[in-house]
């Protein structure tokens, strides 16, 4: 069965198609850009020195809580090639916004997070890497978490204060077992253990609980069985 529009006859199911196909992206197109020119909403305290076509500003929050409007901006070229003005629209129905936080642009020293106070007041709180008293933390790029060196027992503990106050644990392969070891001057070592009769090695026994020597040299030095029966 043929088919016409707008003067055209349109005889089989296939040129049809192609048709409604081609009129329905048409449509799509249209819609995608009536949706472009639509302007989106930002709420600002003030007007900036320029704007954006595409966005409609609302100004405020003005008047007294809980009856506060907002003044309604556009940044728009009146003319063809003209400069681009401020106009400004009808401004808000009065909206009680008491049960909103207003938006922080600001500049300030850290980035900062919305909060509310113990006392139920609302307010800012700084937020950084570092480790300045009162602030959010925040991770580094890395993950990392940042803290200042533990006064207390519930306090967390970084990096730096558990260097200083506690032994690395040591898990490589030794010719020997070792013994966790500080030194005559403060520093941190290991200390190798051997049942035989080794220079410099803390002493362990045997699986029978005995004790093994060199040979003594002076009268300070313990003595071993070979030489206590031999003398």
């Amino acid at each position: 069965m043929a088919m016409e529009y707008d003067g055209k006859t349109y005889r089989n199911l296939q040129e049809q198609v192609a048709y409604l196909t081609a009129k329905w992206q048409q449509l799509a197109d249209e819609i995608d850009e009536v949706r472009a020119q639509i302007p989106s909403k930002m709420i600002v305290e003030e007007l900036p020195e320029e704007g954006d076509p595409l966005i409609t500003y609302y100004v405020g929050p003005k008047g007294t809580a809980p009856n506060q409007y907002y003044e309604v901006w556009i940044w728009v070229q009146e003319e063809e090639d003209g400069p681009f003005v401020w106009r400004e629209l009808e401004d808000t129905d009065q909206v009680d916004l008491s049960g909103y936080l207003p938006i922080q642009n600001g500049v300030t020293t850290y980035a900062q997070v919305y909060g509310k106070a113990t006392d139920g007041t609302q307010t800012m709180f700084n937020m950084t890497t570092g480790v300045e008293g009162n602030t959010v933390a925040r991770r580094t790029s890395s993950g990392l978490l940042r803290c200042a060196n533990a006064q207390s027992s519930e306090d967390a503990v970084n990096q730096g204060y558990a260097d200083g106050r506690y032994l690395a644990k040591q898990t490589g392969t030794t010719t020997s077992a070792q013994l966790y070891r500080k030194n005559a001057d403060g520093t941190q070592s290991m200390q190798n253990m051997s049942i035989a009769a080794t220079g410099n090695t803390v002493v362990q026994r045997d699986g029978e609980g005995r004790v093994g020597c060199a040979e003594p040299t002076t009268d300070g030095h313990a003595v071993n069985k070979g030489y206590a029966d031999s003398t």
